[in-house]
């Protein structure tokens, strides 16, 4: 993920519209804050760790949670028209 696939997925999202990212790496989460704040269109709502109630668990998830990796998540919305 970077700055200009961020702005371009903007140009793309209606009012309200937003982008959400998951990560288990931590270089990887660093890159994608990193990308959120460069990015044109959208702004950060939400970054934490630990999963939404609503999102269901991966394979994936399972097996970085018992490797001892924390689960990241970023929450991007859409912050005016383009």
């Amino acid at each position: 993920v970077t700055a200009g696939f961020l702005s371009l997925l903007a140009s793309r999202l209606g009012a309200g519209g937003y982008v959400y990212v998951v990560t288990d790496w931590e270089d990887y989460a660093e890159a994608v804050a990193s990308a959120g704040r460069e990015a044109w269109g959208l702004v950060l709502a939400d970054a934490g760790i630990g999963a939404v109630p609503w999102r269901p668990e991966t394979a994936f998830e399972r097996k970085a949670l018992s490797a001892g990796r924390e689960i990241r998540e970023f929450v991007f919305v859409k912050a005016r028209s383009l």
